[in-house]
């Protein structure tokens, strides 16, 4: 497969070499932000891209997460109490069913 050499049309005129003998390019480079998104991905989840108190607030924000799971479980827990309960039959329910 050929591509038509047109570094106009690059996003950036390094992103194409192109060959003058032959209409077509020769390389073509594609950019990511791999190389600059894993570097900075340790600082920026450990805190340590904002110093201390980057530090506090990701250890805050991780209090935070666990304390909404744990509360999203009594609740749960809680209202499926509640639910079957009210499937339950009562004492009298129960004498005068059966």
């Amino acid at each position: 497969m050929s591509v038509i050499c047109n570094p106009s049309r690059a996003v950036r005129r390094s992103d194409v070499g192109c060959s003058s003998a032959r209409s077509s390019a020769t390389a073509i480079r594609i950019f990511t932000y791999g190389p600059i998104a894993i570097p900075a991905s340790f600082p920026l989840h450990s805190g340590r891209i904002l110093g201390l108190p980057g530090r506090i607030l990701i250890s805050v924000m991780g209090i935070v997460v666990a304390a909404l799971s744990v509360t999203g479980v009594v609740i749960w827990y809680r209202k499926r109490r509640a639910r079957l309960a009210l499937r339950r039959p009562t004492v009298a329910e129960a004498i005068r069913a059966g």
